[in-house]
């Protein structure tokens, strides 16, 4: 079968009808859009455009009901559903079916809201649906015709491949069992392949799983290998806002090669997760890898002079304060299992103590502009000389540009040290940390102009390199005197007080020596010029 044949083959012809009579009406209105209304059953979900629920006068909350049995398998099959909602003399069935999507957290498409205009043309309203598959509510007053234009003008794009060999692996070799959402979205990225073999990339936090992905092609031009991808599965909610800022960001501010490339024809939400697809970015590492490797001082440079230059650009200084310009809030606690841990490396303040010391460094103005959010060690690929920038749900607009340069600070703390084998004992332990603390345990006037050498045989002088790239670049964003120490204070604080417990103990080590270093900056901060700090 050709490649063509396939996609003929694999369009959808009908549009399904739960809870209600084919109406005449209704068919033939589908009919002169080229579709055959049939009644409504899971085999079929394959081949259905869409799904019409028709609420009835005499069960009308059985639109509940059917939503709950139906709706998130209708959704990953990639089809959207219409439900037309009656007339009633005292009742606002609109809002029960609103209400109904909202308990039982289902994707909508701009119709759901009571104070949002209701449907006059399938082409005006066209344009505000900007995820599909979704759940749009139709007023009775809406005529078949329009309700079919609507599916007409809203396509479900391609069908599953039910017959998709999927294989995938964890980062550390072991065999995993995807969730039958998860399943059904590869079915329809991958619609003309074969076989699909995907392994896990990214060791994170994130509940969004990212994979490198090998595909066989049921046909290709030049043969059935095609070149390698990436995807990214994840709570819709996330995946659509990271697929709109990938478009909104990505494409229009960041270097074609200095950014992945999503396949927006092959990305696809269904009724729970989301799935992006985009080009491997093959010959790269993470910054954390290459920075432990002393190979990353040039690339830190180029990330914020080259790949984020168009962010820089569109910075400005604002009457905001500095604390309040974070794009994420200061959590609230230090973790239970590594507090003990935090006092055993020398800690003296608790962490309402700490956050005073920050909060008598903030100042105004800012200079704000747009941020990654998330700019952390394994957030960068590093190719050559070139820094790479992926996952964008978190970016943000307005927001301190400091605070990027200070997460990646910390983040090379917390991840680039993790193969120290300086961490494992006592006594080398405390070498390590006296080796970074002159980085941090400095009058605050010298924290962006510092003196301190670290001699190439120490195995802390990658770090040293990359903080001097980075604090060079916060030198040039300063609107104020101290402001890179309160936004390095407030990402190192965060970082330590993250409540992931880590399996392996030397990122439990690194997470409580960032709270020793930022509890030692903020109090160098805050020191009077010319005093002393008791180390």
């Amino acid at each position: 079968m050709s490649m063509n044949e396939f996609r003929q083959a694999a369009v959808r012809v009908s549009v399904a009808m739960l809870g209600g009579p084919l109406e005449p009406d209704a068919v033939k209105a589908f009919a002169d859009r080229g579709y055959a209304l049939t009644a409504y059953t899971d085999a079929d979900l394959a081949t259905t455009e869409a799904v019409i629920i028709v609420q009835r006068a005499d069960k009308p909350l059985g639109v509940f009901h059917a939503l709950q049995a139906h709706a998130k398998k209708i959704l990953d099959h990639g089809c959207s559903i219409y439900v037309r909602v009656i007339d009633h003399p005292k009742l606002d069935m609109r809002a029960l079916v609103v209400n109904s999507l909202r308990s039982l957290n289902l994707p909508s498409a701009g119709l759901t809201s009571p104070e949002q205009r209701t449907l006059s043309t399938a082409q005006e309203d066209r344009e505000r649906v900007e995820h599909m598959p979704a759940v749009c509510v139709c007023r009775a007053a809406f005529s078949w015709g329009e309700i079919a234009n609507w599916v007409f003008r809203n396509p479900a794009g391609n069908p599953p491949n039910l017959g998709l060999d999927i294989v995938a692996t964890s980062n550390k070799g072991v065999s995993v069992a995807l969730e039958p959402g998860k399943i059904l979205l590869l079915q329809r990225a991958f619609f003309d392949c074969a076989k699909i073999e995907l392994q896990e990339m990214v060791d994170g936090l994130s509940e969004a799983r990212v994979y490198r992905v090998h595909a066989v092609l049921r046909e290709g031009l030049l043969g059935k290998w095609p070149f390698l991808s990436f995807v990214k599965i994840g709570p819709r909610q996330r995946i659509e806002t990271e697929f709109g800022r990938y478009q909104g960001v990505a494409i229009s501010y960041i270097p074609f090669h200095l950014g992945p490339r999503l396949n927006f024809s092959r990305c696809c939400v269904g009724g729970e997760f989301g799935l992006l697809l985009g080009d491997f970015v093959k010959g790269a590492e993470p910054l954390r890898d290459a920075a432990s490797g002393g190979r990353a001082g040039v690339a830190v440079a180029h990330l914020f002079n080259e790949t984020l230059a168009a962010w820089r650009n569109a910075a400005k200084v604002e009457d905001l304060a500095l604390l309040k310009s974070f794009p994420v809030p200061m959590r609230g606690s230090i973790p239970a299992h590594r507090a003990e841990r935090i006092k055993n490396l020398g800690s003296r303040l608790t962490l309402p103590e700490a956050v005073a010391l920050l909060e008598k460094l903030d100042s105004t103005p800012t200079l704000v502009g747009p941020v990654h959010g998330d700019l952390h060690a394994t957030n960068v690929l590093v190719r050559g000389t070139d820094a790479i920038v992926i996952d964008f749900d978190r970016v943000t607009d307005g927001k301190a540009l400091l605070f990027d340069l200070a997460s990646l600070e910390g983040g090379l703390l917390v991840e680039g040290f993790g193969r120290d084998r300086r961490l494992n004992d006592p006594i080398t332990l405390n070498q390590w940390l006296e080796s970074v603390l002159t980085l941090y345990d400095c009058p605050c006037a010298d924290l962006l102009n510092w003196r301190v050498r670290c001699h190439a045989s120490d195995g802390s002088s990658w770090f040293h390199d990359c903080v001097r790239q980075i604090r060079m670049q916060a030198a040039q964003l300063q609107a104020q005197p101290k402001q890179y120490a309160a936004a390095l204070g407030f990402c190192l604080l965060n970082k330590a007080c993250n409540s992931h417990e880590f399996e392996e103990d030397a990122f439990e080590t690194l997470r409580a020596a960032a709270y020793v270093l930022a509890e030692r900056l903020l109090e160098r901060a805050n020191a009077p010029e010319g005093s002393s700090v008791n180390s």
